[in-house]
């Protein structure tokens, strides 16, 4: 697949957004993590509705 097909993927559910990660294949988990981490957790963080406590 192409990246244009992830774009149009990611446009069809509200909310969600499309993120080219360069080097990367379907395995982002193992194949470039030090990529994909960074954009997991700014997604938990901007869709996240509490907060734990310190």
């Amino acid at each position: 697949m192409d990246a244009d097909y992830g774009r149009a993927y990611a446009q069809a559910i509200p909310d969600a957004e499309f993120r080219l990660l360069p080097g990367t294949g379907h395995m982002p988990q193992s194949e470039t993590p030090d990529q994909l981490l960074p954009v997991v957790r700014d997604f938990a963080d901007a869709h996240a509705t509490t907060r734990p406590r310190p």
